[in-house]
């Protein structure tokens, strides 16, 4: 009588060679795997990191442009530049308006004043001097005398300051002597 193993022997025989037939099947692929080049599907870099194979993509479309950030500090003043060239000369402005009308004048009559008569010696020189009144400045000057034969001036200027006018005459004649009386003219000032 021949005998047959029992169902749990065969199912635990069947399931002992299937595991051989896996465990043999990981070997041969294990094998082409780590002999082929690192690259994925398509134009893939793989990479492995331990067990694990990573291998990366094309590159994604560019993102979008993010928020500005916030502004910087200010930075330190830079130093003073070179002097620039002079310009050239803009052209003459208009002319201004014209200014208001001044107040009308008030003329002032002229002052006359004379010295007393001054004696020349025969062959001597002498002077004379007329002075302004106050509150008035010498515009002009002279003189007057009796004898025009013998005596004649050599100086006749006003002041420096203004307030009066001399002149100096010199007698030349042979015999007796002269006189001449000098005169100024001023105008009120202020």
């Amino acid at each position: 009588m021949t005998s047959h193993p029992a169902p749990n022997r065969r199912l635990r025989a069947a399931r002992a060679a299937a595991v051989v037939s896996a465990v043999a099947g990981i070997g041969l692929l294990a094998a082409p795997l780590a002999a082929a080049d690192d690259r994925g599907g398509g134009d893939d870099k793989c990479k492995w990191w331990g067990k694990v194979r990573v291998c990366e993509g094309p590159a994604g479309p560019q993102g979008p442009e993010g928020p500005a950030g916030p502004a910087g500090p200010a930075g330190p003043a830079g130093p003073v530049g070179p002097a620039g060239a002079a310009g050239v000369d803009g052209p003459a402005g208009p002319a201004g308006p014209v200014g208001p009308a001044g107040k009308d004048g008030v003329a002032k009559a002229p002052v006359f004043a004379a010295s007393a008569g001054v004696v020349i010696a025969q062959g001597t020189t002498a002077e004379g001097t007329a002075t302004c009144p106050a509150g008035t400045k010498a515009t002009g000057g002279g003189y007057t005398q009796d004898d025009v034969v013998f005596s004649f001036p050599y100086f006749s200027q006003a002041s420096a300051d203004g307030n009066s006018w001399t002149v100096k005459m010199k007698n030349t004649g042979s015999a007796g002597s002269d006189t001449f009386t000098v005169h100024v003219v001023c105008l009120p000032v202020g």
